[in-house]
């Protein structure tokens, strides 16, 4: 009977450490298949950010193209403009000081105690902002001229278009990229 225990024995640890090293053996495996797949992964998930990355930059760069094409196109425009005014107007006065001052006076935020009435150095800073864009405001006279005036207006259009673009360019990078644009129905009302 001792023999048969020995035996029963033996072969328990004989089963006992083939189970063992099989296991051990399928867990490493099952680890190394764990870890290539890991890497696997890693690597698409690079890939596609490498490709969003390359997408993005191109985009950024067409964007950036249409804004710096339509800033030229607004700024030749105004020029022209400015050409085209100048027969048109005498350099006559048509604003008084006061009135060019109110006009300059910088818009205040809800909070200010200026109330968008600027005191004296804040008049004379309006005044050598505008002399300093438009080179037809003259500085030391508070008169404006119809030709001021058409020119202030020309800038407003011009600044206004370039803004304009630029927010469009800013929508449309944040738009989403594979958008379909929203389609129109005359039925429905916002």
């Amino acid at each position: 009977m001792g023999i048969v225990v020995a035996t029963a024995l033996l072969v328990g640890c004989v089963v006992g450490y083939a189970a063992h090293t099989w296991t051990h053996e399928s867990v490493k495996d099952q680890l190394a298949t764990h870890q290539v797949n890991d890497a696997r992964a890693d690597a698409a998930t690079a890939e596609a950010g490498r490709v969003r990355l390359k997408e993005a930059v191109a985009r950024a760069n067409k964007l950036e193209k249409a804004l710096a094409d339509s800033e030229i196109q607004y700024r030749k425009l105004a020029q022209e403009q400015r050409n085209a005014v100048k027969p048109h107007t005498t350099g006559r006065v048509c604003l008084d000081a006061g009135a060019v001052r109110v006009l300059n006076a910088t818009v205040a935020t809800p909070g200010d105690a200026s109330h968008g009435l600027p005191g004296a150095d804040v008049d004379a800073a309006a005044t050598s902002a505008a002399a300093a864009t438009d080179p037809d405001v003259e500085e030391s006279s508070g008169e404006a001229t119809d030709d001021d005036v058409a020119g202030w207006a020309i800038n407003v259009k011009e600044q206004y278009g370039v803004c304009r673009s630029r927010l469009q360019r800013l929508i449309d990078w944040f738009a989403p990229v594979n958008q379909e644009p929203p389609t129109t129905n005359a039925n429905t009302h916002d």
